[in-house]
């Protein structure tokens, strides 16, 4: 009879503790039937730990993306690159185009073939990235048919980007 009268306060204390603690947004219950004595079903509990503060990170976007990756190497230009991927590809990481002579552009910036860079690569957003941030520098920027768009219309692509 104790170990009867014990289980029960056991099963009642965590419940009550249970409730508490859901009460104050600590923990997710998710309830279920349990016989544990053969005698009367008891209510228990699983007990999953919540933090509603703390939301699950997010991917980032491609254009926050973009940005970061502009932000870690030092690019004073994240919105041309923005404006870039949005003439090219926008903004889609899988954009494929082949061109009249038959070479093929893949990736957000839309990179060709006759580089000989991967498609794997081409199609990467961070080394996509990366790649034409070092061509710029290099003040390469006209391989892109879409340079001279979006210097000439800058507003057409950025509201293109903020649709995307």
């Amino acid at each position: 009879m104790k170990t009867y009268l014990f289980k029960i306060v056991l099963y009642a204390s965590f419940i009550f503790v249970c409730a508490f603690l859901l009460d104050a947004g600590i923990i997710k219950v998710y309830e279920f039937i349990l016989d544990p004595v053969g005698v009367d079903t008891i209510p228990v509990s699983i007990v999953v730990p919540h933090n509603p503060k703390v939301e699950e990170e997010k991917p980032l976007s491609v254009k926050e993306q973009i940005i970061a990756i502009a932000e870690t190497e030092g690019f004073r230009w994240p919105d041309y690159l923005i404006r870039l991927a949005a003439c090219e590809s926008r903004l889609d990481p899988n954009a494929v185009n082949i061109n009249s002579n038959g070479s093929k552009d893949c990736g957000i910036f839309q990179i060709n073939d006759v580089h000989g860079i991967s498609e794997d690569l081409r199609f990467d957003v961070e080394w996509a990235t990366k790649w034409t941030i070092n061509k710029i520098n290099e003040g390469s920027q006209g391989i892109w048919v879409c340079d001279s768009k979006v210097r000439s219309n800058p507003q057409k692509y950025e509201q293109i980007a903020r649709g995307l």
